[in-house]
């Protein structure tokens, strides 16, 4: 992963990134947020399971209790392991190089036109939209997304719980055109 302090680098947050280039902007999605979302949930119910066996079983020493001591053990290393694996597939996708990501976008303002990694045209800018939203799908409204809609296409590209790093992100694609 490369620093903050990367040149052209706008904003990045949660495996999005906003790049600027000689040409607009790249949209970076390495993908991050749902293998990020499924490693804290998992290891967190792991976490919480295993230390709440021991809790339970220290407040209540006795038969029942330790009669359940190894299949709750057992479901929390579980989801434990479950959890790393998530981190492992996280670590893999935020360490990527930009060249393998498949969901980059690039707003062109040379050509005036919104362009996929491969430069495949997907709309002119002045028939892009751009938004900014709460994201309930994920986050209960705890983030905001920044989404662009084209006709016959619609991709979010940033998602942060800072208003003001969705604000700038939102900034800099107007300076881009959009």
């Amino acid at each position: 992963m490369r620093g903050k302090n990367e040149p052209g680098l706008c904003e990045r947050s949660w495996g999005y990134e906003v790049r600027a280039v000689e040409s607009g902007l790249v949209l970076v999605d390495r993908k991050l947020w749902g293998v990020g979302y499924g490693a804290a949930a998992h290891a967190g119910s792991g976490g919480i399971l295993a230390v709440g066996t021991f809790v339970a079983l220290g407040a209540s020493p006795g038969a029942d209790a330790a009669a359940e001591v190894p299949i709750h053990l057992g479901l929390g290393a579980i989801l434990l392991a479950a959890g790393g694996l998530f981190y492992r597939v996280y670590r893999h996708r935020r360490d990527r190089p930009e060249s393998e990501l498949a969901g980059t976008l690039v707003v062109d303002t040379e050509d005036g036109a919104l362009k996929d990694k491969a430069g495949l045209v997907l709309a002119r800018l002045e028939d892009v939209r751009v938004f900014a939203r709460a994201d309930f799908a994920w986050t209960r409204g705890v983030a905001e997304v920044v989404c662009l809609r084209w006709p016959g296409g619609r991709r979010v590209v940033f998602r942060s719980t800072s208003r003001t790093r969705i604000a700038s992100v939102v900034a800099a694609l107007a300076d881009a055109g959009l």
